[in-house]
């Protein structure tokens, strides 16, 4: 199979790994492939595992030579996603109040907003991911860290230039996205330095404290470059995959529609 086919139809690939066993291992990469369902769940919570990629020479060596010089996006600069305990758990605690039921839901009102913004206009047929699904989230996001209006074209540009650090056959995408991350983490700086008494998520993560502990600079870049990739991305899947989903299964549709109520579950 090759890499085109298998980005088109990875299952069957999954399903023949899986026939062989729940853990394989991979000589390619230098480590293991956890493939089945326990087990990936028993791998996050055991303490032998971490999440610093420091420790795989390998795999961090052939990011370098991809890089050719260029900071490793989400490596050079770590994120939460890259801390064990007890690290891991002190910044849960510090990033908490940023989201809070709270504050999630008074988003709702803009949401709705921007969605029907980006859909004026679109007439009887639009491509759902270009109109909605990947402006969306970037455009939500750009809000929640208070970035100006004028500039929030930057972070969906940065959104997409972000998913490349995950492209490990593509030197070339991976280098975009350092530079997407590289420009991100200047611009929040600045924008870092006049916050004083605004209500976004940045403001609110400046005056989260924990038994007098507090958010370092290069936390809270961190931070906001993380939620940029992770909840753009993600976001965007969801909608595309879930409507997809609901057209390929009609009478779940209907049902959606007929009992409005299901859609918290129906979006789980």
């Amino acid at each position: 199979m090759t890499a085109a086919e298998f980005r088109v139809n990875p299952y069957e690939s999954f399903h023949r790994l899986r026939r062989i066993s729940p853990i394989i291992r991979s000589y390619a990469n230098q480590g293991w492939m956890v493939t089945g369902y326990e087990q990936a769940q028993d791998v996050p919570r055991d303490s032998r595992f971490n999440n610093d990629i420091h420790w795989n020479w390998f795999f961090l060596t052939i990011l370098r030579v991809g890089m050719g010089g260029k900071p490793i996006p989400f490596v050079d600069h770590p994120t939460l996603l890259s801390f064990d305990p007890p690290d891991h758990t002190r910044l849960r605690k510090l990033l908490s109040p940023g989201f809070v039921n709270s504050y999630i839901q008074s988003l709702a009102p803009r949401i709705e907003q921007l969605t029907d913004d980006l859909l004026e206009g679109s007439g009887d047929s639009f491509d759902l991911i270009q109109t909605i699904a990947k402006p969306l989230p970037a455009l939500v996001i750009a809000g929640m860290l208070g970035v100006p209006v004028r500039d929030r074209a930057l972070f969906q540009t940065w959104s997409d230039d972000l998913t490349g650090a995950t492209i490990l056959g593509r030197p070339d995408l991976l280098r975009k996205a350092s530079d997407a991350e590289t420009a991100m983490r200047s611009y929040l700086t600045n924008l870092l330095e006049s916050k004083k008494g605004d209500q976004d998520f940045i403001s609110i993560l400046l005056d989260a404290h924990e038994a007098g502990d507090r958010l370092t600079h290069e936390e809270l870049l961190g931070t906001c470059v993380l939620l940029l990739s992770a909840g753009h991305e993600t976001t965007t899947r969801l909608i595309g995959n879930g409507l997809y989903s609901l057209l390929t299964h009609p009478e779940q549709m209907q049902l959606l529609r007929d009992v409005p109520t299901l859609l918290d579950s129906a979006v789980e």
